[in-house]
Formats: structure tokens, C-alpha cells, sequence
């Protein structure tokens, strides 16, 4: 409630001009305004709202709030994502990197050295950045794989958000997994993770909370990197937040560039998803990022579900409304190429990931 000073308390009129500035009511905003100001100020302890007023009406100054310099970290951040940079992330982890040119005969199928080649690279792109990395190391089976992590400590190190995919990749559906290019399923994801990494760490601002970065290998055999992750967290209350992303690079052409953000019932999870469609929505971006209810758990977010961590399934809207396989033409094929996506729409979720972690975190 603002204080009222004797002087200006019967005039109502007065009252309004004192909130655009003019303390005296005397239709002339000047020093006298300021003075009366302290008079008040000192004998009746009165807000410092009107003071910031009268700085408004005199010199155009705004006061900054918190919430101004949140709005303004996130516009800036926005401005920062590189669409280059996700084409080249997703090029890299699709081809042969021993190879000249784009062959895409690679595979990250988690038994095979591809996968232990590409977790290599996207070890040494965190590390460009900035990030020491570690790798979380697991059995498939019998073969050895790993995680990659990268952390950005914010001024909380006790709490923090996670933004995953998957590294590795399949081609099941034609009767191979070597090659398995995996461009959208989950080069897209992936990219996604890795820009959001590199435009967060380029702000130079430390959030309130810690935001960790995390590919799993072993999620086309099982959810193996997941699973094993989350089997290790031993406070669940430290992770606020998973927002995992699995093939966001694909749609048809009449849906135009549509991400949806899906919770799981009864889990949470809605409070990430809707503070993503608000960022999508208030920013302008024009991703169709609806806050949606889904029943798919075959990604890598389940796991955390299933530890009544809130989790989200971050993904391309055909898929999300008619289930694994049944939309993606080059799904689990070795026809998921680069050439086949959409990096306006993987642009536009590296922006509104980067603008949620921020709206959350700072």
C-alpha cells in the first residue's frame, strides 16, 4: 500500500499527478518535487516509489527491476542462437568425420566406435566453449558406453535443470544400424542441446541455478544412459527440472515449424512445459510450442518421471500426435539424412529452450 503524505491526502487529483512525477501538485515537475519527496520520506517513512517517479518525469530514467534485466537476458540470448551452428553440429555427427565431404555413413549406435567418435566430438564442442566435461560410463550389454555432461553453475550449485537427448542412433527399420545417420532422431536433439550450452555460457550471466547438459548413448537399446543417470541421483529434490529433446527437426510441410513441449500426468512436468509455450508466445518466436499431455514414455525422460523428478518430452508435433513411427518417413532409417529437416524449427527450439532455462533459472 503507498503511503500518503498529509499534505496530498485530501486531493486525489494531486495523488495522480504525484504517481507521474509531479510531487507538488503544483503542474510543474521540478527540484521542489524531489524536495518534498525527502520531507515525506523522512517524516512519515513514505515508499520510495514516488521518488522513482519524479526521476522518471525528469530525466527519463526507468528504475531497473529484475524483471526488466530477465526480459533483457533473454532477448539478447535469443538474438544469440546460430543456425549455422546447428547445421554443422548435425553434419558432423551424421557423416564419417574420417571421411572428406557429407557421406553420412556414420553410425552412433552405442556398440559400435561411431558412438564413441561422436561422444568425443560433442566432449570437445563443450569444451570450445568453455565446459569441463565428464563421462558417465555404463554397459549396454556387454559393451561399454557413456554419457557426456557438461554443467553451468549457477549461483545455486545445490539445484539445477537438466537439458538432454540422445547421442546415439539407429536404423532398425532398414535392417541396419551401420549406417544409422540419425539427423533428426537425435541429431536434432542433440544440436539443440549443444547451442543452448554455448549461447548460455556466451551471456556471461550466472544464473540463480545450476543448468546441467547431458547426452545419454544407449537410448535406441533401452534408455540405458538415462536410466543409469538417474539410478545416481541421490537427493531427487536437486533437479528442478528435465527437459529432454528427441527428434525436434521434422514435419510436414503444411504444419509449418510446430515443437511441442509434452508432460507426463500427474508428474509436473506442466510447469516446464507452460513456461516454454509462454516464452514461444511472448517473444514472438512462432514455434507452435504447445504445452501438451502425453502418454509416450519411449525417450529418455521417463526415467525421471518414474523418480517424481518433473520431466518433459521435447519433440516435432507430427510425432507427438500420432506416436513413434507413424509420421517420420526416414524414422529409424538410413534415409535420416541432414538434407531432410527443417533447421528454421530446430533454430526456433534452441530459442525457446534458451529463453525457458532463463525465465526458470535466472
Amino acid at each position: 500500500m503507498f503511503f500518503v503524505s498529509p499534505s496530498h491526502a485530501q486531493n486525489p487529483t494531486c495523488e495522480n499527478k504525484r504517481v507521474a512525477g509531479d510531487y507538488n501538485c503544483d503542474n510543474v515537475i521540478n527540484v521542489l518535487d524531489f524536495e518534498s519527496f525527502q520531507q515525506d520520506f523522512v517524516a512519515h517513512k513514505t515508499t520510495l516509489v514516488y521518488f522513482e517517479s519524479w526521476r522518471r518525469a525528469m530525466f527519463g530514467v526507468v528504475p531497473t527491476t529484475p524483471t526488466q534485466n530477465k526480459q533483457a537476458l533473454i532477448t539478447q540470448a535469443l538474438q544469440e542462437v546460430n543456425k549455422q551452428n546447428i547445421i554443422t553440429t548435425i553434419a558432423s555427427i551424421a557423416d564419417d568425420d574420417d571421411s572428406p565431404g557429407v557421406d553420412t555413413t556414420q553410425t552412433r549406435w552405442s556398440n559400435y566406435s561411431g558412438n564413441q567418435t561422436e561422444r568425443t566430438y560433442v566432449a570437445r564442442e563443450f569444451e570450445k566453449m568453455g565446459y569441463t566435461t565428464t563421462s558417465q560410463s555404463f554397459s549396454v550389454g556387454s559393451v561399454n558406453s557413456a554419457n557426456v555432461i557438461a554443467r553451468l553453475n549457477g549461483k545455486d550449485t545445490t539445484k539445477r535443470y537438466l537439458i538432454t537427448a540422445h547421442l546415439d542412433s539407429t536404423a532398425a527399420r532398414s535392417g541396419t544400424n551401420d549406417p544409422a545417420p540419425g539427423a533428426d532422431d537425435n541429431g536434432s536433439g542433440t544440436a539443440t542441446v549443444l547451442e543452448t550450452a554455448r549461447v548460455l555460457k556466451s551471456l556471461g550471466s550466472q544464473l540463480k541455478y545450476s543448468v546441467e547438459f547431458v547426452l545419454f548413448s544407449g537410448e535406441e537399446q533401452g534408455l540405458y544412459g538415462s536410466d543409469y543417470y538417474a539410478s545416481r541421483i541421490q537427493d531427487t529434490t536437486s533437479i528442478l527440472g528435465v527437459f529432454n529433446m528427441d527428434m525436434v527437426g521434422w514435419n510436414p510441410a503444411n504444419r509449418g515449424d510446430c515443437v511441442q513441449f509434452g508432460y507426463i500426468a500427474r508428474n509436473g512436468g506442466n510447469v516446464l512445459s507452460d513456461a516454454a509455450s509462454m516464452i514461444d508466445r511472448t517473444y514472438n518466436i512462432q514455434l507452435k510450442a504447445d504445452s501438451v499431455l502425453t502418454n509416450i514414455f519411449a525417450s529418455d525422460h521417463a526415467p525421471f518421471v518414474r523418480k517424481n523428478i518433473k520431466a518433459i518430452l521435447i519433440s516435432e508435433c507430427a510425432l507427438m500426435e500420432a506416436r513413434v513411427g507413424t509420421v517420420q518417413p526416414n524414422y529409424h532409417s538410413v534415409t535420416d539424412v541432414p538434407n531432410t529437416l527443417n533447421y528454421n524449427q530446430i533454430q526456433k527450439t534452441a530459442k525457446t529452450l534458451v529463453g525457458t532455462i532463463i525465465e526458470l533459472a535466472y
